[in-house]
């Protein structure tokens, strides 16, 4: 009697383990397909996508691939960042060039430094002076200035003999060189040192000046379709121009900058808060932009 029952419980806890084993492995397994691999672990440095690409180290190289995983530029590059309004810079061979988002060389390596791209314009150094140039590779700015910022809000922050001053688009100085330091100009204001201390200066730009070179960077978003309590809705001008959860937006009223953050960005529309400035001056029909982060 007794074997009989320990053969008993032997065959329950048996029956019990079958049992666990066959009810859990469907679940197991389930957890296992729902990892959809766009590119299987091959890399040995991998970076967040941005406009669509990521940047890639495979081996000692870099290149790119697309959101299905495949290369856009194959691992070529000894030095290489993110894409900003549709190109990258890339190095090969010491010097700095860019491309485009098919990896083809919209401007060969010649730079000894390179920046990336903003407001349509990017900042490089040759022959040890820097100078800007379009998305064609050609110079806007001839090389001139021992030291060159980004295009920020219409205006570039340069050094020259030592003191820093503000550039236009056209190259022109909107404020001449007399700052021991300087930063880019962020929600209309730049921060700059003279003798010592800091302080601020104001955008000198007219807001319509200033939103011709956000166009000309192809930075509208859309237009203010509407103002619920203390909600801005924006329709977006292209559906396929992707706008990201807390991404932030900007738009003039009259010569006010004015910040908003995207806090629920849709198919068509955005939902947006304001930061920087009142919602009370904020009427449908205004031009909406894409703004970046400070940066010195």
């Amino acid at each position: 009697m007794k074997v009989t029952r320990e053969i008993k419980v032997t065959s329950i806890v048996l029956f019990m383990i079958l049992f666990l084993y066959l009810t859990l492995q469907p679940m197991l397994g389930q957890e296992k397909e729902d990892v959809q691999w766009i590119a299987e672990p091959q890399f040995d440095e991998a970076w967040n996508f941005h406009e669509g690409v990521a940047l890639v180290k495979y081996g000692v190289a870099y290149g790119y691939i697309d959101e299905k995983g495949k290369w856009i530029a194959k691992p070529q590059f000894d030095n290489a960042e993110g894409f900003y309004e549709g190109l990258a810079r890339v190095q090969q061979g010491g010097k700095w060039g860019y491309i485009d988002r098919k990896g083809k060389w919209i401007a060969k390596p010649q730079f000894d430094d390179a920046s990336i791209f903003f407001e349509n314009m990017a900042a490089v150094q040759q022959g040890g002076k820097w100078g800007f140039i379009d998305k064609k590779g050609k110079w806007l700015i001839k090389p001139q200035f021992d030291y060159a910022e980004d295009f920020s809000e219409g205006l570039a922050c340069v050094k020259q003999d030592g003191k820093y001053g503000y550039i236009d688009r056209d190259g022109k100085w909107i404020a001449v060189p007399q700052f021991d330091d300087a930063w880019n100009f962020h929600e209309g204001v730049a921060r700059v040192q003279q003798g010592g201390k800091w302080g601020y200066i104001k955008n000198p730009l007219r807001a319509g000046e200033i939103e011709k070179s956000f166009e000309a960077a192809g930075m509208l978003i859309g237009t203010v379709e509407s103002i619920e309590g203390k909600t801005v809705i924006v329709a977006l001008k292209d559906i396929n121009k992707q706008v990201n959860l807390g991404q932030k937006l900007c738009l003039y009223s009259g010569e006010n900058m004015i910040i908003m953050r995207a806090n629920f960005p849709m198919m068509t529309v955005i939902q947006c808060n304001v930061v920087s400035g009142s919602i009370k001056d904020i009427k449908a029909g205004i031009k909406v932009y894409a703004y970046r982060e400070e940066k010195k």
